[in-house]
C-alpha cells in the first residue's frame, strides 16, 4: 500500500510534461463545458521566422486546428519580414508532397490576410510553368547531378499538387490549371517522335496529378490509342499510364 509520502515522491521523480498542443486542447475542452482547467498554459511569446518554421514543421492533419492559428499569430508579429517568410514557406511547400493538403490550408489563410503570398505565388507559378519546358533526366553515373535533377523533378510534382489543391478550393483562378494542362499536353505532343521517354514519363506523371474533375480526358483517350511502334517517344508503360488516367 502506498502512503501519501510515496505519492509525493512519485510526483517529484516524474519529469514528464504534457506537450503544449495537448494542454491547449484540454484547455479548450474545459472552456467548452464551462470548467476551469487544473493547470495554466504559459504561452511563450514567439515572434521570429524561425518560430513560424518550427510550428509549420509540427503541422499535420491532426494538429492543424491548433497550429495554423498559432502560425498566423506569429506571422502577424513579423510584418517587416513577410516576404522572407513567404519565400521560406514556398521552399517548404515544394519539398513536402505528403503534407501538401494541410500546407494548402495554411497558405489559403495566409493569402487571405496578406497579399504578398499571392504575389509570390504568381512568381513561383510562372517559374514552375517555364520549368515544364526544360525537364531533365540525370545520368545515375553522375551521382551529384543526378540527385539534383531528381530533386527538381520531385519539387515540380509537389508544386503541381499544391497548385491543384489551390484550384480545387478556389483559392486561385482556374486559368492556372488550364495553362498547366495545356503546357504539359503540348510538350507531350512535341516528344512523341523524339526518343526521350524518361522526360515523357515525367510529363505523364504530371498528368496523373492534374487528373481532377474538369480534366480533358478526350486528349488522353487519343494518346492511349497510339502505338509505340509508330511513335518512338512512348513505350507500353507510358501507354498503360495513359489508360490509368482514364479509369
Amino acid at each position: 500500500m502506498y502512503t501519501l509520502a510515496d505519492f509525493a515522491n512519485f510526483d517529484k521523480r516524474n519529469k514528464y510534461a504534457l506537450p503544449m498542443d495537448i494542454k491547449h486542447r484540454i484547455q479548450q475542452l474545459c472552456k467548452s463545458v464551462g470548467a476551469e482547467p487544473i493547470f495554466s498554459v504559459m504561452v511563450q511569446e514567439k515572434k521570429t521566422i524561425q518560430d513560424a518554421i518550427r510550428e509549420i514543421n509540427k503541422l499535420t492533419e491532426e494538429t492543424k486546428d491548433t497550429r495554423i492559428p498559432l502560425i498566423l499569430e506569429i506571422v502577424e508579429s513579423i510584418q517587416d519580414e513577410l516576404e522572407s517568410f513567404a519565400t521560406v514557406l514556398f521552399t517548404m511547400i515544394s519539398k513536402n508532397l505528403f503534407f501538401s493538403k494541410v500546407y494548402t490550408e495554411l497558405f489559403v489563410q495566409l493569402q487571405q490576410k496578406w497579399s504578398v503570398f499571392n504575389v509570390l505565388f504568381e512568381i513561383k507559378y510562372n517559374e514552375y510553368l517555364q520549368s515544364i519546358d526544360s525537364i531533365e533526366i540525370g545520368d545515375a553515373d553522375q551521382y551529384d547531378e543526378y540527385c539534383e535533377i531528381k530533386k527538381r523533378n520531385d519539387e515540380r510534382r509537389t508544386f503541381t499538387l499544391f497548385m491543384v489543391n489551390l484550384v480545387q478550393c478556389t483559392a486561385i483562378s482556374n486559368d492556372h490549371y488550364t495553362k498547366t494542362v495545356n503546357k504539359v499536353f503540348m510538350n507531350i505532343d512535341n516528344l512523341l517522335h523524339v526518343s526521350k521517354k524518361e522526360i515523357m514519363n515525367e510529363l505523364v506523371e504530371m498528368l496523373v496529378i492534374l487528373n481532377i474533375p474538369g480534366f480533358p480526358k478526350e486528349k488522353v483517350e487519343q494518346l492511349a490509342l497510339l502505338k509505340p511502334a509508330n511513335h518512338i517517344g512512348i513505350n507500353y508503360k507510358i501507354v498503360f499510364r495513359f489508360m490509368d488516367i482514364l479509369k
